[in-house]
């Protein structure tokens, strides 16, 4: 049975997303080996995860803007091998300081794989698919930031936790090679594109929605996994960091969430999906006020689906309204999803460090009916006519 060109591009967008979002999550579940091995604090060690969601922020700003004016290709590759060396270099570094610039530099060099693959998808593959697309590559990315969490916590067994930026770096290498097949067409400048800022793509209420769900749903998601693994090394839990990288196969529920989601929204449309995925994330997030460890699995996993719903509906939306400027809405998208992760993953840990897990997770319990309520509101004046 042939393989059609779409589905070709889905599977190279798929590859190169979750090489790449290995690297951005190795070290979470490694937090308090971290602080520990490198004499910090939780709060030094927590930003070896944050700094990178920051420089991912800062990353979709150029990246977006060079996605329609320079070769796919050769962004994709320069970013890919600059990736590689950082990787290395934090293999080979003991001090916090260092490791964390590293790891800011590495975000920012991120965004030029994984937002220009998404734009890649909108504008390289039929119509039709372009849900499907975007299902994929979230789910793509979803189970690379799993991966990488496993690599981080599992190589403490058998060896040292940074020879996992080491396989990480591998993976990245072999990424390179289907670089060339996401946009197997050449990009044809016209005017239509030259012309599209930022300014006018934001100047656009109808996407509005999904930035929304985007900054509040992830700021959510980071602080839950990002303290998680505090709450666990800790009484009444005591886990060992294998132990906690393992409790990160939550994520493989990303594997049937993606195309559910993509078939949900067709039937039902973006606004009760949205609702869907926002009751299912509110359940996890009581369920993870229990102290037994079966509740922190059921609840990690109810998170996980409903977060995976909101988002890949989010990104499936934008996509499918934004006529121009892919490359603009996309890296602004990707740039208020992790602006909301270094928010979340910042702002939790003080949270935690002060006041608790319960009032962390309450506090998310708001964030959440702000973020539905703002979508709704949002969707009714924007489609009004």
């Amino acid at each position: 049975m042939a393989i059609s060109n779409d589905d070709k591009i889905i599977l190279s967008s798929f590859i190169v997303a979750f090489c790449a979002f290995t690297s951005i999550y190795i070290t979470q579940p490694l937090l308090p080996i971290i602080e520990q091995d490198l004499d910090v604090s939780s709060f030094q060690s927590s930003l070896s995860v944050s700094l990178v969601l920051a420089g991912i922020t800062l990353g979709c700003i150029p990246s977006g803007v060079l996605d329609e004016r320079i070769s796919l290709t050769s962004a994709c590759l320069t970013a890919a091998i600059l990736l590689i060396v950082l990787h290395l270099a934090c293999a080979k570094t003991s001090n916090i300081s260092v490791l964390i610039s590293l790891r800011f530099c590495q975000g920012f060099c991120i965004p030029f794989l994984t937002s220009s693959v998404a734009s890649s998808l909108s504008r390289s593959v039929s119509r039709a698919n372009i849900s499907r697309g975007i299902a994929w590559y979230v789910t793509a990315t979803i189970l690379g930031g799993m991966s990488g969490r496993l690599l981080g916590g599992l190589t403490t067994i058998f060896y040292h936790w940074k020879f996992s930026f080491i396989l990480s770096a591998f993976l990245v290498f072999l990424s390179c090679f289907f670089v060339p097949k996401l946009s197997p067409l050449p990009q044809k400048p016209s005017k239509v594109l030259k012309q599209t800022s930022y300014s006018a793509v934001i100047r656009n209420k109808n996407i509005w929605p999904s930035y929304f769900c985007a900054f509040l749903g992830q700021g959510i998601f980071s602080a839950v996994f990002n303290t998680i693994p505090f709450r666990l090394d800790s009484y009444p839990f005591n886990l060992s960091a294998d132990l906690i990288s393992l409790l990160y196969m939550v994520y493989i529920v990303g594997l049937f969430t993606g195309p559910l989601t993509s078939k949900v929204t067709t039937k039902a449309g973006y606004q009760k999906t949205l609702f869907l995925g926002a009751i299912i994330l509110a359940v996890g997030l009581l369920i993870l006020l229990g102290r037994e460890l079966y509740l922190v699995i059921i609840g990690l996993s109810c998170v996980c689906v409903g977060f995976f719903i909101v988002h890949i509906n989010a990104a499936a939306r934008l996509n499918s309204i934004v006529k121009t400027g892919l490359g603009e809405a996309n890296s602004l998208y990707m740039i208020w999803y992790y602006l909301g992760a270094f928010a979340g993953a910042l702002l939790a840990i003080l949270v935690f460090e002060n006041k608790g897990w319960n009032t962390l997770i309450c506090l998310t319990l708001a964030t959440l009916c702000v973020l539905t309520t703002s979508a709704r509101e949002n969707h009714y004046t924007t489609y009004q006519r």
